[in-house]
């Protein structure tokens, strides 16, 4: 499986990581890394169990990590940025799970010649995983991992993209409402999980999302965005692709804000995207009005 994209094992394994998750979020501890994001046991054991099915360079398989990355010499990433790389984050969401929320979850994303070409996330609390199977993205909502069960039924999830409306709800991530506002009166939500977050893109639960991540915080969900025809764009208006050396994310050696996108990106349909580049995230915003009447 470690050189190959194979849909139902990364779901068993997916499911795995979760109940490890569900297991161990009521007793676990938390610490600060020296970024100031928090840290539990439980990220480094789900890391462990992802590094031991895709961690072998012998093999030609190599794991970008968010708990392990740092470990990793020059040689090493740039083999993992040029050949075939799983790009994994244990517990997306560590601040909320921390806390006995349930906005987390595990993403693993899959990288040939430095293009993520499969992705897949689980949301243990609420019972969800998406997985891309060939060219389609495919969904399960009625997983109970608290117990035991028989295999994860999944079905198409057809593109649900929600239009550009007044009432339409943003995601906005935590570096987003720290540093920014939202000039519209629409509805907005702040998780603390990336992933939760472009999941609810994916399922047309909000109109558009606002967020500045890490790699392997969106690399489970970019090829399955691309799939349903989302987009995703930098405050500039540059593209944000499956590709990874494309310039949305800070990748040389050194710098202080590694693996991290170069700004905030807006993700969701065309016409979501356009607005909230051009009265959101403009330097100079649009004098319209656009939404924020």
């Amino acid at each position: 499986m470690c050189t190959e994209w194979q849909p139902e094992a990364i779901v068993d394994l997916l499911v795995a990581c979760g109940r490890i998750g569900l297991e161990a979020q009521s007793q676990t501890a938390w610490t600060l890394k020296q970024d100031g994001s928090l840290v539990t046991e439980t990220d480094r054991a789900i890391e462990q169990l992802l590094s031991e099915r895709f961690d072998r360079p012998a093999e030609g398989s190599r794991l970008i990590g968010e708990e392990t990355v740092a470990s990793r010499d020059e040689a090493y990433i740039d083999a993992a940025l040029e050949g075939t790389a799983w790009i994994v984050d244990p517990i997306d969401g560590t601040a909320p799970f921390a806390h006995g929320l349930p906005s987390w979850g595990t993403s693993i994303g899959f990288a040939r010649g430095g293009r993520i070409e499969h992705g897949a996330i689980v949301l243990p609390v609420s019972g969800e995983l998406l997985v891309t199977v060939g060219d389609e993205v495919w969904w399960a909502h009625d997983l109970d991992l608290r117990r035991p069960c028989g295999p994860v039924r999944l079905e198409p999830l057809p593109p649900r993209h929600q239009p550009l409306s007044r009432g339409g709800m943003i995601a906005l991530g935590q570096r987003f409402v720290r540093t920014r506002s939202l000039p519209w009166s629409n509805p907005a939500v702040v998780t603390g999980c990336a992933i939760q977050a472009l999941a609810w893109v994916l399922l047309g639960r909000v109109m558009g999302c606002i967020g500045h991540m890490k790699l392997w915080d969106v690399a489970g969900v970019l090829p399955m965005l691309e799939r349903a025809g989302f987009v995703a764009r930098l405050a500039d208006g540059a593209p944000m692709t499956t590709a990874v050396a494309d310039g949305a994310f800070l990748l040389a050696a050194g710098h202080p804000e590694r693996w991290a996108q170069r700004d905030h990106v807006a993700f969701g349909p065309t016409a979501v995207v356009e607005a909230l580049l051009a009265e959101v995230l403009s330097e100079t915003p649009t004098a319209s009005g656009g939404l924020r009447r």
